[in-house]
């Protein structure tokens, strides 16, 4: 398509991969419905820190681009609606998003949430986190076979 201008059709998109989902025109809406109710699902404020750092590394050369999201990403980590999510995830339940960042980030937007990430990308709590991941458990959540009370 570059060198030669010529379109290509969505089915030859998918095959070369640069596309991820190829639907019939009839399909489009519904598409569009179920993609819409996916991200919907997801927190909001998780959502726009990602979008955010995502239109942010668009114009950073390779190596600025992965420490920015790597910041980003280690931030979000602690982010309370992103530990939700996790519980939720290993309990096998709907989160329920407060759209509060964390003790740490509370009421600040995700731009200087994001800020923040780009100033302090190893924060003690991502490596405790990396931790519990490793040991099978989010962080904040109940290890299991605990009763509610205890953590």
């Amino acid at each position: 398509m570059l060198l030669t201008g010529e379109p290509i059709s969505a089915a030859t998109a998918l095959e070369w991969g640069l596309v991820k989902r190829a639907v019939p025109a009839a399909r489009l809406d519904s598409a569009v419905d179920e993609l819409v109710a996916a991200i919907s699902r997801s927190s909001p404020l998780i959502v726009g820190i990602g979008k955010e750092a995502f239109d942010e590394q668009i114009e950073l050369d390779e190596h600025r681009a992965y420490d920015l999201t790597k910041s980003v990403m280690a931030m979000n980590s602690m982010a309370a609606d992103a530990q939700e999510g996790i519980c939720a995830f290993l309990e096998k339940r709907t989160p329920n998003w407060n759209f509060r960042l964390s003790l740490s980030g509370a009421g600040l937007s995700p731009n200087e949430f994001s800020q923040i990430a780009r100033l302090k990308p190893r924060h003690p709590s991502a490596r405790r986190a990396g931790r519990m991941r490793q040991a099978g458990r989010a962080p904040g959540c109940r290890p299991p076979g605990r009763s509610t009370g205890s953590r």
